[in-house]
């Protein structure tokens, strides 16, 4: 009998063993799966993160967007002003800016400058091209004020190293 109870007993411990393997072996599958879905969470808080800095991108990009026509205006405004202010000076500097081609220059960089500004502000120019762009139209600008002062310090030497008549 004490074979027996000895028989019973060892099975019983077998079986615990090996419940306590299964439970063992059924509680590293549940780590495995915790550390998996703990890089999911970690994976989702990072797009959400992402897709919110897009949100508010979005959503500047839009505000600036809807201010465009106001920017517009204050540069027009500014132009016209200028253009106003022409009025002020003689007859003789009013033909000279006009027959110099100034005045056209001046409305098309105007012009030119409302629109990249827009574009660039719209999103719809990337950073490298509204650089050239602008520092293009500044290069203009500056190239034809510089070429300017050149042309009539020209003038100026020609007519004073002339012979009198």
């Amino acid at each position: 009998m004490d074979e027996i109870c000895s028989i019973g007993i060892d099975n019983y411990l077998d079986r615990i063993g090996r419940g306590i393997d299964q439970l063992s072996h059924e509680f590293g599958n549940l780590a495995g799966r915790k550390t998996g879905l703990e890089r999911e969470l970690k994976d989702l808080q990072e797009r959400r993160q992402n897709v919110l800095a897009e949100m508010s991108e979005g959503t500047a990009a839009a505000r600036v967007a809807k201010n465009i026509p106001v920017l517009m205006l204050i540069i027009f405004g500014v132009g016209a002003i200028v253009l106003g202010g022409l009025k002020m000076f003689s007859d003789e500097i009013q033909l000279e800016l006009v027959s110099s081609g100034q005045i056209v220059q001046f409305v098309t960089i105007l012009i030119l400058l409302g629109i990249i500004l827009a574009l660039g502000l719209a999103d719809r120019l990337n950073e490298e091209a509204l650089g050239t762009l602008l520092g293009g139209l500044a290069g203009y600008v500056l190239s034809q004020g510089v070429g300017r002062q050149v042309q009539s310090g020209v003038i100026a030497a020609v007519k004073s190293a002339a012979p009198p008549s």
